[in-house]
């Protein structure tokens, strides 16, 4: 029974983790984003670093002492989860390189700060909250709601590998394509977006693109629109272009809808 609690409780920290982690990133993005790897509204990394903190520092009652010990234990979720997804796709799901004190791009002292301050807030105030709430709950809605739970997590987990798994061979084609077809793979690469559109590889590479895009199945185009930081480990000079002519492509389709507006404008 306390299994099953304790279960749900872990999905609950994870909702609540997806929605800190959509609007941080749908407010600094200035779009709505559905943040995490998974579809569902739940990130389960923000679970685990729930139920260890509860596990492991629950016991404690010093504020200060649950914050630095916080940061040690979900730095270390962060860091591990961080390194276990790269060596599992080949992918880089968050970089803090650009940010100061950081280890490996994978942690960082402010997302630290975050946590350790999160950690202190779960156990002193919001965690006592939710046992009461979930001790209200008769036993078996607390199982069949673990069960539906857990089977709703290991589906939506299984389909989201399952899609995801052929990503970096559509990469690797793309890729193929430009050293083997564009004169000079090297200037394709260093190239700008502007140089781009200005150039005559732009309309060979956007076909291309376009075929790319194509291919790309609809978890394949919400990850790439979840992590707009996401870095392919063997293909990345590829991912950036993608980005970048998809950007390229949009930038033009608007300047060609406003020349003829303004055609159109100018006829009447």
């Amino acid at each position: 029974m306390m299994i099953c609690r304790w279960f749900i409780w872990f999905v609950l920290y994870s909702m609540v983790g997806w929605l800190y982690e959509s609007t941080l990133c749908s407010i600094t993005g200035r779009k709505l984003v559905n943040r995490g790897f998974l579809n569902g509204p739940y990130c389960p990394i923000y679970g685990a670093g729930a139920v260890l903190d509860l596990l492991l520092l629950g016991w404690i009652d010093n504020p200060v002492l649950i914050f630095f010990a916080g940061m040690l234990v979900t730095g270390t979720v962060e860091y591990f989860t961080s390194w276990a997804m790269e060596k599992l796709f080949d992918a880089k799901w968050w970089d803090y390189s650009g940010w100061k004190f950081n280890l490996n791009g994978r942690i960082c002292l402010a997302g630290l700060v975050v946590f350790g301050a999160m950690s202190v807030l779960m156990i002193e105030v919001i965690h006592p909250f939710v046992v009461r709430m979930t001790d209200l709950l008769p036993d078996i809605v607390v199982i069949v709601l673990a069960v539906v739970l857990a089977v709703v997590m290991a589906a939506d987990t299984v389909f989201t590998v399952v899609s995801f798994k052929d990503f970096n061979k559509k990469l690797q084609e793309i890729q193929t394509f430009i050293h083997e077809n564009v004169a000079n793979s090297a200037e394709f690469f260093s190239k700008t977006k502007e140089q781009l559109m200005e150039s005559e590889l732009h309309a060979r590479a956007s076909a291309r693109l376009a075929r790319f895009r194509e291919k790309l199945n609809g978890q394949e185009r919400r990850l790439m629109k979840a992590f707009p930081r996401w870095k392919s480990v063997r293909y990345n000079d590829v991912l950036v272009k993608i980005r970048e002519l998809a950007a390229g492509s949009r930038l033009w389709a608007k300047k060609a809808n406003k020349d003829e507006d303004t055609d159109k404008n100018e006829e009447a």
